[in-house]
């Protein structure tokens, strides 16, 4: 490293004043680049957060009809040790503790009852902190006799603000009567895909 970091000469050891004054110059500009840097490189790599929710037990069936639905079936976290991301088995939703970009993984499993005619299934996302959902509704097809359903998605999410700490659901609904409805599997998940933006102290 260049001794230079002022522009000027360094003292000789025979000014010892001038030397001790340059040496705080010298440690006090060092500390400056180390933080910037160190806060440079938060813009670069990606941080670590992650979090979310399971389906272990069975449960009873249900209907699923026109009115929206919320999955209630999870229970148990599926990283129990989160980072950055709050998972409530309580209230079967999942929240983020900070800004940033982050991907949301759901699957859904479900058996029903089959029927001579094709049917689509609703999927969203709904803050039930601000009552409003996320986003558009996603559409499931379900072929005609068919009496299981599989559907998976990975969407990223830009989070410049709200809704961070809002507790996000899933719903389903439908146009259509599934009766005898059954979860097999479920999955609700979401990791950071972005850079750090919060500052620096939050994360130490």
């Amino acid at each position: 490293m260049s001794t230079r970091l002022s522009g000027e000469q360094p003292p000789t050891p025979e000014e010892p004043n001038r030397l001790l004054e340059w040496l705080t110059r010298m440690v006090i500009n060092i500390n400056g680049m180390m933080n910037t840097h160190e806060e440079d490189a938060l813009g670069i790599f990606c941080f670590a957060a992650y979090g979310g929710l399971a389906y272990e037990n069975p449960q009873d069936a249900f209907t699923l009809d026109a009115t929206w639905r919320t999955i209630t079936a999870f229970d148990a976290l599926s990283i129990v040790d989160s980072r950055y991301v709050t998972a409530s088995i309580v209230n079967s939703s999942i929240s983020w503790d900070y800004e940033g970009v982050y991907a949301i993984s759901v699957s859904i499993n479900f058996t029903h009852n089959s029927d001579n005619a094709g049917r689509i299934v609703l999927a969203r996302i709904f803050d039930i902190t601000d009552n409003v959902a996320i986003g558009n509704s996603i559409a499931i097809g379900v072929a005609r006799n068919a009496e299981a359903t599989n559907f998976s998605i990975v969407v990223p999410v830009d989070l410049s603000g709200a809704p961070v700490g809002n507790e996000l659901v899933l719903q389903l609904s439908t146009a259509d009567i599934f009766s005898a409805t059954e979860f097999t599997a479920l999955a609700y998940s979401t990791w950071s895909i972005g850079e750090w933006r919060g500052t620096l102290e939050a994360i130490r």
